[in-house]
């Protein structure tokens, strides 16, 4: 955000997706207590693959977006031309375009989503896949705007940490050198078509959305509430049988082999049994020993 700022002399943001706790986006959010409301005057979001809706937001910032940031794929697959789209109407309004790549780098492609679907956006952030979990990060972009550096101030208690780029290299040397990727993409297509299958055979509206990379399950309900108990009890049973899934979504690993899929698969389909009891008796929170989980905000 600074290096936009910097390099446009500009301070409104647009963006689209999850970016983190920092201040300038978690004004946006229900959990913004202790940021100054001020700060909401120079971020506006616009809608995922919807063109207009951006235009829109770019007309109504008129000559002050620094940049239009977003992720470029999570759950929703892109439409044809969106991506292109966006980095044009971006730059036609004088804003740079930032992908945040912290979930699709070293995901959808060694190069994040910008390799997979052939955009490449001004700046980028990666995270996460890049050093193996340990915690590292980047900033990387053209090189006109990474000489604002020389300028802009960045600081942290773990700058000097050698150990994260130790694991950065070898988690490198381990994506050139293993058909990672490949096999990220199978394990995940493993998982969605056994869950599709479990689920179809105990009879529960359930799916497994999203890119085989990062896959979501959903519980198909007209009422949210009843959506969000039934999620609740099916985290519950699939607990119990050793297996902790994020309600938002999950990452698959390299680690993961058949041998983890498959339980994992059975840990599901003894859950979906459950969860389909409930949904026949209507009994649903009782079945339920703690509380149901919460969202503070929606992520995905």
């Amino acid at each position: 955000m600074r290096v936009a700022r910097a390099a446009t002399g500009r301070d409104v943001l647009l963006f689209a997706g999850y970016h983190g706790w920092h201040s300038w986006f978690a004004v946006t959010t229900p959990r913004s207590k202790g940021i100054p409301k001020d700060f909401s005057r120079l971020i506006a979001p616009f809608d995922y693959n919807d063109l207009g809706s951006l235009e829109r937001a770019l007309d109504e910032h008129h000559g002050r977006v620094a940049a239009v940031i977003m992720e470029p794929v999570l759950l929703e697959a892109p439409a044809p031309g969106f991506l292109a789209g966006v980095k044009a109407a971006a730059h036609r309004h004088g804003a740079l375009l930032i992908f945040d790549e912290i979930v699709s780098g070293f995901r959808w492609a060694v190069g994040g989503a910008q390799e997979y679907f052939g955009v490449v956006p001004d700046l980028a952030v990666f995270g996460k896949g890049m050093a193996n979990g340990l915690p590292l990060a980047a900033v990387v972009g053209r090189a006109d705007l990474m000489a604002e550096f020389e300028e802009i101030f960045v600081s942290s208690t773990f700058g000097g940490d050698t150990l994260a780029l130790a694991a950065c290299l070898a988690t490198l040397q381990e994506y050139g050198a293993r058909p990672v990727i490949e096999h990220l993409w199978r394990m995940g297509r493993r998982f969605q078509e056994g869950f599709a299958a479990a689920a179809a055979r105990r009879g529960v509206p359930a799916r497994a959305i999203g890119y085989p990379v990062h896959p979501k399950i959903v519980f198909d309900h007209p009422s949210p509430e009843t959506a969000r108990l039934v999620m609740s009890l099916f985290l519950q049973e699939t607990a119990r049988r050793g297996v902790i899934f994020h309600f938002a979504g999950f990452n698959v690993s390299f680690s993961h082999a058949d041998a983890d899929v498959d339980p994992t698969l059975h840990a599901c389909d003894e859950a979906l049994r459950v969860v389909a009891d409930a949904l026949d008796d209507g009994r649903i929170a009782e079945r339920l020993e703690g509380k149901p989980y919460t969202e503070a905000f929606r992520r995905s």
